[in-house]
């Protein structure tokens, strides 16, 4: 999936996909910050009288996709085996990271 076409690709894999499912931040993050950016609060600028109902409309629908996506909740079965797995798995001290992480990749010094 790339940027190439306003994520085209994406944007189709999300419409086509049911619920539940997890949205893409950057698909409706960029979205909401050109609708932003693009268009004014106020439909008079200065005067400040007339309020621009199409951009409250083009931010909901963003916001109501999002939310779609959210309101079927996934029916996950817990696995005990996973589960055990990550309740006694070993944490490791940051100094047990460093020695580890210089290992790998030693320090040039500096």
């Amino acid at each position: 999936m790339t940027p190439i076409g306003n994520f085209r690709a994406l944007r189709e894999f999300h419409d086509k996909s049911a619920p539940p499912m997890i949205p893409t931040p950057t698909i409706y993050l960029k979205d909401l910050m050109f609708i932003e950016d693009g268009n004014g609060d106020w439909w008079d600028g200065e005067n400040k009288t007339i309020l621009n109902l199409q951009k409250i409309n083009l931010l909901g629908k963003v916001i109501n996709k999002i939310q779609d996506a959210q309101q079927i909740p996934y029916q996950l079965v817990p696995l005990t085996v996973v589960q055990d797995y990550l309740q006694n798995a070993k944490c490791l001290s940051v100094d047990e990271l460093n020695q580890r992480s210089h290992k790998v990749e030693p320090s040039d010094g500096n």
